[in-house]
C-alpha cells in the first residue's frame, strides 16, 4: 500500500474545508482513468484476435480460480448470469 503524498496531507490541513479522505478520493480519481486505459491496452495487446475482452478476462479468472462458479464469472466480467 502506498501512502498519500505529503503535499496532499498538507493541502488538506491548510485548507481546513477539505478532509483528508476527500483529498485521497480526488487523488484516486485523478490516477484511475490513465491506469485503467493502460491495463486495457495491455490486455488488447496480449489476447488472441479471436477472443473478446470478456472472454479473455474469464480465462484469466479461471486460471487463478478454476473452481469459480458461473455466478462469480458473471460478476467478474460485469455480465448477467444468462449472458455469461
Amino acid at each position: 500500500m502506498q501512502l498519500l503524498p505529503k503535499e496532499i496531507k498538507e493541502a488538506a490541513k491548510a485548507d481546513g474545508t477539505v478532509a483528508a479522505s476527500d483529498a485521497c478520493a480526488a487523488a484516486v480519481l485523478d490516477v484511475a482513468p490513465p491506469v485503467v486505459r493502460a491495463i486495457r491496452k495491455m490486455m488488447r495487446e496480449h489476447r488472441l484476435d479471436e477472443l473478446s475482452v470478456p472472454q479473455f478476462r474469464t480465462l484469466g479468472l479461471l486460471t487463478y480460480s478454476p473452481e469459480a462458479s458461473l455466478s462469480l464469472v458473471a460478476d467478474y466480467i460485469g455480465s448477467s448470469l444468462p449472458a455469461a
